[in-house]
C-alpha cells in the first residue's frame, strides 16, 4: 500500500509541476482577454478567460496524461518480463517432469507380466501417481502466479487512473470561483 500511495504522490506532484510552468503562460492569456473585455464587454471577457482555462487544463492534462502512459508503458514491459520468466520456469520444471513421468510409465510398463517384480512394479505405480499429481500442482501454480501479475497489473493500472481523474479534479477545483453567499 505504501508502494501504491508513493506513487500517486509522486504522480500528483509531477502533475503539480507540470501546472506551474503553464501559469506563466496564462499571464499572457489574461492580458489579451483584458482587452476582449475592454473592446467588447465582460461577458465577452469572462467567455475568453474560461475558454482559456480550459485550454490551460486541456493542455495540463494532456502532459499529465504522457506521464501516466509511459508509467503504464513501464508496468508493462516489467510485467511482460514477469510473465516471460514465470512461463520459462514453468515450462522448464514442466518438461523435467514430463520425461521423469515417461520414464516411470516405460519402466511400468516392462514390469507389468513380470510377477517377480510385483512390488517394484507397486512402488513406482505409487511414484507415477505422485509425479502426476506434482505436475498438475505445478501447473496450478504456474497458472496462479500469472493471474498474481495481472492483478498486480490491474491494480496500478486502477491507481494510475484514479491519479489521472484527481489531477483533473484539483485542477478544476482550482478555477472554480468563490461560493455565492446567499
Amino acid at each position: 500500500m505504501l508502494g501504491i500511495l508513493s506513487l500517486r504522490l509522486r504522480l500528483t506532484i509531477m502533475g503539480m509541476l507540470i501546472g506551474s510552468l503553464m501559469i506563466a503562460g496564462s499571464a499572457q492569456a489574461a492580458q489579451s482577454c483584458d482587452a476582449i473585455q475592454q473592446k467588447q464587454g465582460s461577458a465577452a471577457g469572462l467567455k475568453c478567460r474560461q475558454a482559456e482555462q480550459e485550454t490551460e487544463i486541456t493542455a495540463q492534462i494532456a502532459s499529465y496524461k504522457l506521464t501516466i502512459d509511459k508509467r503504464r508503458a513501464e508496468i508493462k514491459a516489467c510485467d511482460d518480463a514477469l510473465v516471460n520468466d514465470e512461463n520459462y520456469r514453468w515450462k522448464d520444471a514442466d518438461l523435467r517432469m514430463e520425461r521423469e513421468i515417461s520414464m516411470v510409465q516405460l519402466i511400468i510398463s516392462q514390469l507389468s507380466g513380470d510377477k517377480n517384480q510385483a512390488e517394484e512394479y507397486q512402488r513406482l505405480q505409487g511414484n507415477l501417481k505422485i509425479l502426476t499429481r506434482i505436475r498438475q500442482l505445478t501447473s496450478t501454480a504456474h497458472t496462479q502466479r500469472l493471474k498474481r501479475i495481472s492483478l498486480r497489473r490491474d491494480s496500478e493500472n486502477n491507481e494510475l487512473d484514479i491519479a489521472m481523474t484527481e489531477y483533473e479534479l484539483q485542477l478544476r477545483q482550482q478555477i472554480m470561483p468563490q461560493k455565492v453567499q446567499w
